[in-house]
């Protein structure tokens, strides 16, 4: 029994710590926009950049001395709408979107960024917001 039980302890510890991976990540449904985020720790990140092709919008936010920064919000709009709009983003938000022109927005500590993107023609969209 005491083998048993030692056992079972090590493998929930192993569950614990077990490296993120793409398949762990938890893609958030918004309208027809499909997002996740993420980056902290380097498993995540790990996970985060396996998935990275799926998707063609691709959002960093870091501080000024290269530090990734979490606890955004970040919003897209595009016709007139708010697409998206998510909080605790941090550092990697990656989103699919069908073609068009859109507004990325991103606000850290009372402090507001724009960039504007267009989605087509096979490339990804890339934004980084220094803060």
């Amino acid at each position: 029994m005491k083998i048993r039980s030692a056992l079972l302890a090590i493998i929930f510890a192993a569950s614990i710590v077990a490296p993120a991976s793409a398949d762990d990540l938890q893609p958030v449904q918004s309208g027809s926009v499909t997002y996740v985020s993420g980056g902290v720790g380097s498993d995540e990140r790990a996970a985060l950049q396996a998935a990275k092709q799926d998707y063609n919008l691709h959002v960093m936010n870091s501080a000024a001395n290269g530090e990734l920064t979490t606890d955004d919000t970040l919003s897209i709009s595009g016709n007139g709408q708010t697409l998206v709009n998510a909080s605790n983003v941090g550092p990697l938000f990656y989103a699919k979107l069908p073609p068009g022109t859109y507004t990325v927005t991103a606000t850290i500590a009372d402090r507001q960024k724009q960039q504007k993107i267009t989605i087509g023609g096979g490339k990804p969209a890339n934004v980084h917001f220094t803060w």
